[in-house]
């Protein structure tokens, strides 16, 4: 005699209002259901097990699955769909890679569904979820029996193998929907049944009002994608000419099955859930579900940084910030972004692919703001993503005002010769120079100087300022063209040349001389507003190359050298010096970096914060080291010393955002300092070294003790060119001077090495 309609465990992990809708339908069918093994966690919205179902006549593998209440009707609509998507593909596609609904669907009491589908292929054995695979890579079990490990890298491969299968297979040939959409529409068509009055996503839009908004981490406005939803920006002006096909519409990992045995192949894939299955829907929309779908779970184990990279990563595939994040990660967002090259090659459409790629990472996006509203931090991320989507849409198609007043989207230089002359992203954080911008701000659009120059210590936030000031929407908005471009100790100017010249013409254009290319430039913008910002200048003759605008056009210089700005500057007016972080901002930045260590050891940090005298860049790597070692149980009495003496700061990695792209490396704090003392002369760098027994914090000398330390009268050229190095900075008082603590300690780690 066999036991209950539904077995145990089954019924268990399905919650009673689901148990006891199959149990009623078992019993009056005469059937039996036993699990074999669930596909999802407890946690998933869809529920999904595969089980054995037995009748008087036969048992039978199947998928179950509860769907969630979704208004309308579903009961009809969803599985027609879902009988659609099978009827309608190619039917080797149908046969190897979609499941086919069986017997009717359950309603349970809750609104939700019990739905049944086979296995397309036939063999659970030799099949995994895709999201059990991605739990595992994340550190949860790898399956209920716990029978499937997996490798970071095939697990990259088999997505993007996933969707190069749909794509070549299911969707066969890129082509344009017949009716064109307008901006507005094509993003909705991502948000069914989620944007209506009383919805959490309806109830988020009424907190952010407006056509730009402020979001946390952005270093400035942002426009308002609830209002993009609205038509803002676009209006019915500008349609999007929809690459459409035969779309899944939910490519979520639990909605796929991939051949685990003998090894992990992403070719043979299983897709469930049909029910928002689109003959004609926007291709772009399951390539980014999927992705973003993997981001959810990822997000938990990514810091803030990673976070901000990520966005960069997701929003310009071909220049994000990929080495910033888990090599996992970066590899499933290059297989999957190949595998869409792929397929389009030869079709011309990449343009088209690129911009609607940006639109339905807006609308998928704020559809994971709204499933996160009980999760602040995912919710908010989630609204940046889509914010800078875009941000980055306006970018490479011009707004049209919804007043039917035309502005002007500036163009901006979209790279050359390497990463390093793009705009850069918005900054991580902006504490403390909120203040700062704002005057920037006001004197690059209304003052419209001809030159402005940005001076300050290493790490001291001159990049970050720059950042901020070319990702505004009020620069932007103020200037034709936006162009940037990163120098360093030895650059090549003909390629920032090149970079800016291919940017303003729309396309890469034949290598040319550094005279001919800052000629074209001139002439390309001789009649336009620009705004030239060229950071890390080391050299006056490097900098002069680049100041190539018109009449109209303002340049701005960033250097740590105290001499190439009194050199740049026409007067000391256009000198902006940035200066140390105050106490109350050091005291945010660090808790915004370290929030557990500064919540549960004050005094570590007040300790910390006075040690180091408001260098944003110090405080940033000391954050990071003490709340790791707090993340890994450590007591933090084993690296307080070091981090005090700021030994272990200078052997740290530099934040993130200082990535080298040029080179390919996250260079330490101490290589960071290093290139300013190198280009010292050997006499000159040993006295440097000198300085830094002056321990007392801050740590201020006059000429008399310079003179004892140096043991010599003749002081004052090698003072000046340390000053002219930006390594001294002169007190208020007359022939007394400051070295900034970050500078000291690494002046110690010179006499320290020195023979």
């Amino acid at each position: 005699m066999r036991g209950p309609h539904v077995g145990p465990d089954l019924a268990a992990g399905l919650g009673p209002l689901s148990a006891q809708a199959l149990h009623e339908s078992a019993t009056l069918l005469r059937r039996h259901y036993e699990l074999d093994r669930w596909l999802s966690g407890g946690g998933d919205r869809v529920r999904s097990a595969i089980v054995f179902e037995t009748d008087d006549q036969r048992t039978t593998r199947l998928v179950l699955k509860v769907v969630p209440k979704v208004d309308g009707p579903l009961g009809e609509a969803a599985f027609a769909r879902h009988r659609r998507a099978y009827d309608e593909a190619p039917v080797a596609f149908a046969a190897d890679h979609l499941s086919a609904l069986v017997n009717e669907p359950i309603r349970v009491d809750d609104g939700s569904w019990i739905v049944f589908e086979t296995i397309a292929g036939d063999d659970s054995e030799d099949v995994e979820a895709l999201g059990v695979l991605l739990r595992t890579m994340l550190g949860g079990p790898a399956s209920p029996g716990g029978r499937t490990p997996c490798d970071p890298r095939e697990f990259a491969r088999a997505c993007g193998q996933l969707v190069g299968g749909i794509l070549d297979e299911w969707v066969e040939r890129p082509r344009t929907a017949a009716r064109p959409l307008s901006v507005a529409d094509f993003v909705r068509r991502h948000l069914p049944e989620r944007i209506e009055s009383g919805t959490v996503l309806h109830q988020l839009s009424a907190t952010h009002t407006g056509d730009w908004i402020t979001l946390d981490g952005d270093g400035g406005r942002a426009p308002n994608p609830f209002a993009l939803l609205e038509g803002a920006f676009y209006g019915d002006e500008v349609t999007v000419r929809v690459l459409a096909g035969k779309a899944h519409g939910n490519l979520r990992p639990e909605n796929v099955l991939v051949r685990v045995r003998p090894s992990l192949c992403g070719t043979l894939f299983h897709l469930l859930d049909l029910a928002r299955y689109e003959p004609d829907g926007a291709l772009t929309r399951d390539p980014v579900g999927l992705v973003l779908h993997i981001t959810e779970q990822a997000l938990g184990v990514l810091g803030d940084l990673e976070r901000s990279a990520l966005i960069d990563a997701l929003v310009q595939p071909e220049q994000g910030r990929l080495a910033m994040l888990p090599g996992w990660l970066a590899a499933v967002l290059r297989e999957v972004s190949d595998a869409c090259a792929r397929w389009l090659k030869g079709s011309g459409l990449q343009p088209e692919w690129r911009r609607q790629w940006l639109l339905s990472l807006v609308g998928t996006a704020l559809r994971f703001t709204g499933a996160a509203s009980d999760r602040p931090k995912e919710r908010d991320w989630f609204l940046r993503l889509a914010a800078s989507a875009v941000g980055r849409f306006m970018e490479l198609v011009p707004v049209v005002d919804h007043r039917d007043t035309p502005v002007t989207a500036p163009p901006v230089c979209p790279g050359g010769a390497s990463e390093r002359h793009v705009l850069p992203t918005r900054p991580w954080s902006m504490i403390g120079r909120s203040g700062l911008v704002g005057e920037l701000l006001t004197s690059l659009t209304v003052a419209r100087p001809v030159r402005q120059v940005i001076r300050g210590l290493p790490g001291i936030g001159k990049t970050t300022l720059l950042a901020a000031l070319a990702n505004d929407p009020t620069v932007r908005s103020s200037f034709d063209h936006v162009l940037w471009t990163a120098l360093g100790p030895a650059p090549s100017l003909a390629d920032c040349l090149q970079s800016w010249r291919d940017g303003l013409v729309g396309e890469r254009g034949t290598p040319a001389s550094r005279q001919n290319l800052a000629e074209e430039v001139r002439w390309l913008l001789r009649d336009r507003t620009a705004l030239l910002i060229v950071d890390d200048v080391w050299d006056v003759e490097h900098a002069l190359c680049f100041d190539v605008g018109g009449p109209r056009s303002t340049v701005v210089f960033g250097t740590r050298l105290t001499s190439v700005a009194e050199l740049l500057a026409h007067d000391e007016s256009e000198i902006v010096v940035v200066g140390p972080l105050d106490e109350q901002s050091a005291g945010d930045l660090l808790r915004r970096t370290a929030p557990r260590m500064t919540r549960e050891h004050p005094e570590t940090a007040a300790c910390i914060l006075g040690e180091l005298e408001g260098s944003p860049l110090a405080i940033r790597v000391a954050g990071r080291l003490l709340e790791t070692e707090l993340r890994r149980g450590f007591d933090l009495s084993s690296i307080v010393a070091d981090v005090l003496s700021l030994r272990s700061v200078l052997a740290s990695r530099a934040p993130t955002d200082r990535f080298d792209a040029q080179e390919g490396v996250l260079p330490t704090v101490e290589a960071l300092l290093r290139q300013s003392t190198s280009l010292l002369d050997p006499a000159d760098r040993d006295r440097f070294a000198m300085l830094g027994v002056m321990a007392a914090k801050p740590a201020t000398f006059d000429t008399a003790a310079i003179a004892a330390i140096w043991e010599s009268e003749q002081i004052w050229r090698p003072l000046r060119r340390l000053l002219d190095r930006g390594l001294l900075e002169p007190t208020s008082s007359i022939n007394r001077y400051w070295l900034h603590s970050l500078l000291a300690a690494h002046a110690r780690d010179l006499l320290e090495s020195a023979p």
